[in-house]
């Protein structure tokens, strides 16, 4: 490893460091803002939300989380500086670098993206700033990490086999499963069904307003008007967990001789996760860890895939 790669290293670990407490008090501070916890749950939650009169971004004086939205901020801002050095450093020493400048080029992008939803952001009322916030959070995460992984450890030449396709797809299934989870906080889903899949009568045309994009929340006497579909988010949120730890077990037959403890640690979390998931009452403390081992989750197949490229 030379300097300049060094270097870049070094500016990917700051990076890396910064969107993972960012990510961790986003999260914090969005559950808190959600009256997560309260009770009779989750009905209670129409009631019992926290919401800015001014979203965007302005920081009211009496916000509850007002000193941690101002380090959010903070941390937020250094990160697009690291972002914007990390695709400068990798287009302009391209040649001395031994990977490609797509990741860092990619992470630069999201951060653009993520300070565009920051623009309404907190807005509770707006499902799609915690789809957009949440996901793209951790998926820059993510990126960052493999950005990481593939500096200390250049990738091989070795072809695609079935099982590297796979490690991959288990990537993007674990992204589409948080996005789902936040498609469910966002709508405030979480809770609605009575079992795992348990979800009561669920139509063709529930389903397709469940994931309307352009939902948008309405309140009316200090409540929040909550709809029946809330049903068909949960499941269907439930439903892609449930592919994906199938595709989680076949994946582990195959990687289990070469990355035996990466195996172990993503089942160990795997198994974390659903027993999260199957609270009937979740708390701040147990969404916040549900969020955060979705993100060790992500990681972990992350550095698989990684590994099955040495």
């Amino acid at each position: 490893m030379n300097n300049i790669e060094r270097r870049v290293l070094a500016l990917s670990v700051i990076a890396l460091t910064l969107i993972l407490s960012m990510t961790f008090l986003s999260a914090y501070i969005r559950l808190a803002s959600s009256s997560i916890g309260c009770s009779p749950w989750p009905d209670c939650q129409a009631s019992n939300y926290a919401i800015d009169p001014e979203p965007g971004i302005t920081i009211t004086a009496d916000d509850e989380n007002r000193g941690l939205r101002l380090l959010h901020r903070l941390m937020a801002s250094t990160f697009a500086v690291v972002a914007t050095l990390l695709m400068l450093s990798s287009l302009l020493y391209r040649q001395q670098i031994h990977i490609r400048p797509t990741l860092a080029t990619v992470c630069f992008a999201l951060t653009i993206l993520l300070a565009l939803v920051g623009i309404n952001t907190p807005n509770i009322l707006l499902p799609a700033v915690t789809l957009a916030n949440l996901t793209g959070g951790m998926l820059t995460t993510a990126i960052v990490w493999l950005l990481v992984l593939r500096l200390r450890n250049p990738p091989g030449n070795a072809p695609m086999t079935t099982r590297r396709w796979l490690n991959l797809a288990n990537i993007w299934l674990v992204t589409i499963v948080i996005a789902s989870g936040a498609w469910v906080s966002g709508n405030f889903a979480a809770g609605t069904c009575t079992g795992f899949l348990d979800c009561g009568p669920l139509s063709v045309e529930q389903m397709g307003n469940a994931f309307n994009i352009r939902t948008e929340l309405t309140e009316s006497d200090g409540r929040l008007l909550l709809s029946d579909v809330r049903l068909s988010i949960e499941w269907g949120h439930h439903f892609l967990a449930i592919l994906l730890c199938i595709s989680l077990i076949v994946s582990a037959t195959l990687n289990h001789k070469n990355t035996r403890k990466t195996v172990i640690s993503i089942l160990t979390i795997t198994v974390g996760l659903i027993a999260l998931g199957i609270l009937e009452e979740p708390t701040l403390l147990s969404a916040w860890i549900h969020n955060f081992w979705s993100l060790l989750l992500l990681l972990a197949v992350v550095y698989q895939y990684a590994s099955s490229q040495d």
